[in-house]
């Protein structure tokens, strides 16, 4: 959702597959975060997810940097 020009509020609710092969129970997530474009191609993020069951990590604090190549 953008709450400002080039700020944006994003979430997510997802399960990845589990890397200990002894289990099938998959970590499930909620990640929350915003989006600033500082320029049309240049985006900054930062965000924070928690885990849904004990498979998931806790909690970690996400942060990115994103370039998008100008269309020919």
């Amino acid at each position: 959702v953008e709450v400002l020009k080039g700020l944006q509020l994003v979430a997510e609710v997802g399960a990845a597959t589990n890397p200990d092969r002894g289990t099938t129970t998959w970590p499930a997530f909620v990640t929350g975060g915003v989006i600033y474009s500082v320029l049309e191609n240049l985006d900054l993020s930062l965000g924070v997810r928690g885990g849904l069951n004990a498979p998931a990590t806790d909690f970690a604090l996400l942060t990115g940097v994103t370039f998008t190549f100008p269309k020919p």
